[in-house]
């Protein structure tokens, strides 16, 4: 699992709009911090680090949504964000995969005496060889979507408004009387 930033000491009597501004400003930053790499193809765990914070942000998005305005616009964009790296990080499992059963294939060693062993062998590299070829094209595609996903969500303002939302959620407009009622 990702670590996170750390928060704020949470307790429960602090007003509620502190807790959600504290775990949602912690989550937001974690996303950042591991952002930077979805433009390196290669970064293949620091992608799956980011599809976690992804998914905690997100969540936690679902659990504040009543005092967050335009929440559901937001957790629709992280959501698809989330499964596009979901589905890049299942390809990438089943790449390592592949490689490994063609190592453990081209370890083998047969005798003579083997020779139908050694065809059915060379046959089931042929199929690794083009299962491998047309899964790194299809991880390629689905890289270039989740750049894209990522690209949209900041060219859109959609990380910026996030932002400001949570920022606005502790802002000087909530008087003290105010985080008293949301209290829980």
């Amino acid at each position: 699992m990702t670590a996170t930033i750390p928060l704020r000491t949470i307790n429960a009597h602090m007003p509620y709009v502190v807790a959600a501004h504290d775990i949602l400003a912690a989550q937001l930053a974690t996303l950042f911090v591991w952002a930077p790499f979805l433009q390196q193809p290669e970064h293949v765990h620091e992608h799956h680090q980011l599809r976690i914070a992804t998914k905690r942000l997100r969540y936690n998005l679902e659990l504040f949504q009543d005092i967050l305005p335009d929440a559901s616009t937001i957790i629709a964009g992280l959501k698809d964000l989330q499964d596009g790296l979901g589905q890049l990080h299942d390809l990438d499992e089943m790449l390592i995969s592949i490689q490994d059963t063609q190592t453990r294939q081209k370890r083998k060693h047969y005798t003579r005496r083997q020779e139908a062993l050694r065809a059915r062998a060379a046959e089931k590299r042929v199929s690794l060889d083009a299962l491998l070829t047309h899964s790194q094209l299809e991880r390629e595609q689905l890289f270039a979507r989740c750049v894209g996903l990522w690209q949209d969500l900041e060219s859109r303002g959609t990380l910026e408004a996030l932002h400001l939302a949570i920022a606005g959620l502790v802002s000087a407009e909530w008087s003290s009387a105010a985080l008293t009622s949301l209290t829980r």
